[in-house]
């Protein structure tokens, strides 16, 4: 388990937290927290490394663009290329050897034209360290659920405004076939 928020909510503050659960032996221990804390990341495991990527400090408000990858053979903390559009909610899988973020939020809740539901597709090579725009979702939305199964990418369900009060029953797919 790595980053989130902690209680109560009126006094709500991301951590860095990293924690890693050992089933064999039913216990849990610490390891080297993730800088730069946050919460509503995306997170996705690729050749046995975790890569740590956007989310916001404290609120949506504060949104972050930070990648971090964690290497566990040195319980260490690096930082990789930002993600090109900082935002927090987002879903994030690994694609044909990629990474591809798509969706989020970002602004505040209480200002119309300062509120953002994003509907971009960004992609991240880890060889060379760098990103891409791709063709953006039809209908933008946030802490949406995002899989990979064959030639595509279905994004399923998620927040069609700020801050979850609305929620939308769409499903999309994505593909570069």
């Amino acid at each position: 388990m790595i980053c989130g928020a902690s209680s109560p909510t009126s006094e709500r503050a991301s951590v860095g937290w990293h924690e890693v659960y050992d089933p064999k032996t039913d216990n849990w221990s610490l390891s080297k927290a993730l800088p730069g804390a946050r919460d509503h990341v995306g997170s996705v495991v690729h050749q046995g490394r975790i890569h740590i990527i956007g989310g916001q400090f404290n609120t949506f408000e504060y949104n972050t663009g930070l990648h971090h990858v964690y290497l566990s053979d040195r319980d260490t903390w690096e930082l990789r290329s930002p993600l090109p559009t900082p935002r927090s909610g987002h879903g994030l899988v690994a694609y044909r050897d990629r990474f591809f973020a798509m969706g989020g939020e970002g602004g505040i809740i209480n200002k119309p034209r300062q509120q953002t539901v994003f509907g971009h597709m960004e992609s991240y090579d880890p060889l060379s360290d760098s990103w891409q725009s791709h063709a953006p979702m039809l209908t933008p939305c946030h802490a949406v659920g995002a899989v990979a199964i064959g030639d595509f990418i279905y994004v399923a369900g998620g927040g069609a405004v700020l801050g979850g009060s609305v929620q939308s029953a769409v499903h999309e797919a994505f593909t570069l076939s």
